[in-house]
This record gives C-alpha cells, sequence and structure tokens, in this order.
C-alpha cells in the first residue's frame, strides 16, 4: 500500500521495519499535552500500537500521553534519555 503523508520527505524500508522522516511541524491533538513542541521525531511504525507501549512502559519509558486514535492510525509519543521525541504508530486499513 503507498499512501501520500503530508510533510513527508521519505519511508525507510529494511528488515521489516520502516521510519519515517517528515519535515517538522507544529504540535498534533494527541501531542498538545506536552509543553514542548516537536521540532523532528523518530516514528516506529509497529503492529500493534498497545502492546508496544505496554512493553515500553514495563521498560521504563515515560509516555506523553497513552496510545490515542488518530485517523486510521493509533499514535503514542515519548522521549528518550537524551529527550528526543519518539513515536510509535499503528496504521489501521480504512474501511471501504
Amino acid at each position: 500500500m503507498v499512501r501520500e503523508l503530508p510533510r513527508t520527505l521519505c519511508f525507510l524500508n529494511f528488515r521489516g521495519s520502516q521510519i519515517l522522516l517528515s519535515a517538522p511541524f507544529g504540535p498534533t491533538k494527541d501531542l498538545q499535552a506536552s509543553r514542548n513542541l516537536a521540532i523532528g521525531e523518530l516514528t516506529m511504525r509497529v503492529p500493534d500500537c498497545l502492546a508496544a507501549y505496554e512493553v515500553l512502559r514495563s521498560r521504563g519509558a515515560e509516555f506523553i500521553t497513552p496510545p490515542v486514535e488518530w485517523g486510521d492510525e493509533i499514535r503514542a509519543f515519548f522521549h528518550d534519555p537524551d529527550g528526543h521525541l519518539l513515536e510509535i504508530v499503528e496504521t489501521r486499513e480504512a474501511p471501504e
């Protein structure tokens, strides 16, 4: 499936993983709880956002919000130990 996303520079696909490179933009409704505006982020596509969220939380990740439904995606944001913004996202196929 090929999708065009606004502000997307490219997708990097390797060994079953995908990294989305995107141009910076302001906060979205699921990031409004964050006091820091996003100027860049690393997005990691996962098959099950809630499961990934639970595993990462159990390993010490501190999320900005729990997973949030955003159109045909479920997303959750957190910071790495150096303060970089990271996102996990599950994409669901839209019903036809």
